[in-house]
């Protein structure tokens, strides 16, 4: 049985392959966006596996959406931090799932005390 051969997904090869659909600008600008797999993939016409794979591949590390989404969640907490006292941070931000994490960084860059 005769198994076809694919390419090595890399940048230059999707890049010349999805042109029509804004190639490795538009993958980068979803990415930085924070797309879920499964629009990227729908957007390109594949599915949200093979866009696990193909971004992988390219940029050498997995990509989990929901990793930058709490570390952006952090961040901004963080700025609110430095213009409001602990009791308002509290009262704010006590119910997310990062808040410990969030108010440890406060404390470690001495925005509140422990």
């Amino acid at each position: 049985m005769f198994k076809a051969r694919t390419k090595i997904m890399n940048a230059e090869n999707f890049n010349n392959k999805y042109r029509d659909k804004g190639g490795i600008v538009k993958l980068s600008e979803m990415i930085a966006l924070l797309f879920p797999l499964s629009e990227i993939g729908k957007h390109f016409g594949f599915t949200k596996t093979r866009a696990r794979q193909i971004i992988s591949r390219i940029y050498g590390e997995p990509y989990d959406p929901r990793k930058c989404r709490k570390d952006a969640l952090i961040k901004v907490m963080t700025l609110f931090a430095k213009h409001n006292d602990k009791k308002t941070f509290i009262r704010a931000f006590s119910k997310k799932d990062c808040f410990r994490e969030a108010l440890q960084k406060c404390i470690d860059e001495k925005l509140y005390d422990s």
